[in-house]
């Protein structure tokens, strides 16, 4: 770990990572996908949720061109800003990045501390209610924001991915609104369940019981928390290992990197009863057929969406 004054603000993380400039934009999406504040590159081009601005350092001097007749190896930096992140969390990160071929694995990522330069509290006060398909109206807690005809979902952005601003994050809450809307559920299980965004909405979409599941402990505190700021019950949140869980639902969501879907399939199809659905999301447009042959023939394809990139799937039993 870098060196880095504490004093005067409040503490972030920034973690650097070297990849070509054409994959920086897919390398950002999954960082935010694992939680990141947000990124940026540091010729200043943004990949951020929205309101949160660049940061620039020194390090800023682009590299030499190539010789003459040399194959160019032209890189860029790539940094991500996280409120705290554990060494196992970000090997965790790390590999789905090398897996997802955005960046090289022998490089390793350079993590640093750094004093808040105004951006986090400028982001905050930017982030506005999101109307999310025809139901939800996603809002901080801080904002009495209403629309008629749609429901209140409040989410604190903190440290755990879920906000519903992220393609992969509302990808998953419309595809839960169009088969809440026609199915009924009587028990859910979020895996990997974040800020517990999904968790929420499945319990205002009607489903009696959800239970939200997910193996970082920071994630579970944020979800127990916007489980608060919520008007809502019967929601269970635990750090429980997936694979430990033996009953079986009606409807299984799985909102992570596609590296983990293809590694928890057989889990995964195991816990949905007969007739169930399963939603699966963070996956990359380019990754969707890998993703579909590790539950084909076992499961259906029902349903699928697009948002800027990302693929939720809906599939049965």
């Amino acid at each position: 770990m870098e060196r880095s004054s504490t004093r005067g603000g409040r503490t972030y993380q920034k973690v650097a990572y070297t990849v070509k400039p054409e994959l920086a934009d897919e390398a950002a999406a999954i960082l935010i996908a694992h939680g990141a504040l947000g990124c940026a590159v540091r010729t200043g081009r943004e990949f951020l949720r929205p309101g949160m601005e660049s940061w620039d350092d020194d390090d800023s001097t682009p590299p030499p061109p190539p010789r003459h007749g040399a194959r160019s190896k032209a890189t860029q930096r790539l940094e991500a800003f996280f409120i705290r992140v554990t060494a196992a969390r970000l090997g965790r990160i790390n590999r789905a990045l090398v897996a997802a071929g955005v960046i090289d694995g022998g490089i390793e990522p350079r993590s640093s501390l750094i004093v808040d330069p105004g951006w986090a509290t400028r982001w905050q006060s930017r982030f506005k209610p999101l109307a999310v398909g025809r139901r939800l109206l996603i809002v901080p807690p801080w904002s009495a924001a209403d629309r008629r005809g749609r429901m209140r979902l409040v989410i604190n952005p903190a440290q755990a991915f879920g906000t519903g601003h992220h393609g992969s994050t509302a990808g998953a809450l419309v595809m839960l609104e169009r088969l809440c809307g026609r199915l009924e559920f009587r028990d859910a299980l979020d895996v990997g369940c974040g800020s517990g965004i999904l968790a929420i909405a499945m319990r205002l979409f009607g489903v009696p019981r959800v239970i939200g599941i997910d193996s970082d402990r920071i994630a579970i505190g944020n979800a127990r928390e916007n489980l608060a700021l919520n008007d809502v019950t019967s929601i269970r949140f635990s750090s429980a290992p997936v694979g430990r869980i033996r009953r079986r639902f009606d409807l299984v969501v799985a909102n992570i990197l596609s590296t983990t879907l293809i590694e928890l399939a057989p889990i995964l199809t195991r816990l949905m009863k007969p007739g169930a659905r399963l939603i699966l999301g963070g996956i990359l447009e380019r990754e969707r057929a890998a993703v579909l042959r590790h539950f084909r023939p076992g499961l259906v394809l029902d349903d699928q969406l697009v948002d800027h990139g990302w693929v939720t799937l809906a599939m049965r039993r």
